[in-house]
């Protein structure tokens, strides 16, 4: 069904190996998650779904897709370039979910959230997780996020061999956005 949501969550996972009808390619990969303000679970804590991406600027695209379901309208060329993926993170929405065979609940589709329509202030912590960071040296977002999602971002290619604890922690520095979603 269709639900309240807001992105509290975006995470580079770097570049992962896939094979589609016998044939081999390496694509970066972002994973969105949603909290749904409207489903509580026993700790108050909002249910939370997510969504694989590969991360492309091409119009068939999946994220572009959704970026634009989401928007309401399409990017123009100047928005495109200068559009920052990160900009989406505490941005609500109307997601749809769908559950598979297995019974696993999947998001079909993100759209924007009507005029005048209310959604609560996020709850979850806003975790935000860039590779190129990690790989300069920067581990404290890295070291903040569950367990699962490092074991994912360890996956990629760019990390191969390289240890969960090898780097020392540096302050990020907070970066501005001009562009609007």
């Amino acid at each position: 069904g269709v639900h309240k949501a807001r992105c509290y969550m975006l995470l580079d996972l770097g570049t992962r190996q896939e094979e589609w009808n016998g044939e081999i390619s390496h694509k970066e990969k972002v994973l969105v998650s949603w909290e749904l303000p409207e489903r509580l679970k026993e700790n108050n804590e909002p249910e939370t779904i997510s969504k694989w991406y590969t991360k492309s600027t091409y119009e068939g695209a999946n994220i572009v897709k959704d970026l634009v379901s989401w928007r309401g309208k399409p990017f123009t060329e100047a928005e495109q370039k200068k559009f920052v993926l990160d900009n989406i993170v505490g941005k609500p929405c109307l997601i749809n979910v769908t559950h598979q065979k297995t019974g696993k609940a999947k998001v079909s589709a993100v759209m924007g959230i009507p005029s005048g329509t209310k959604i609560a202030e996020q709850m979850m912590t806003t975790m935000l997780f860039d590779l190129k960071e990690y790989q300069n040296g920067n581990t404290e977002k890295f070291n903040a996020l569950p367990e699962w999602c490092r074991k994912e971002i360890l996956k990629c290619e760019e990390l191969q061999n390289i240890e969960e604890d090898s780097h020392e922690a540096n302050v990020p520095d907070d970066d501005e956005n001009e562009v609007p979603f």
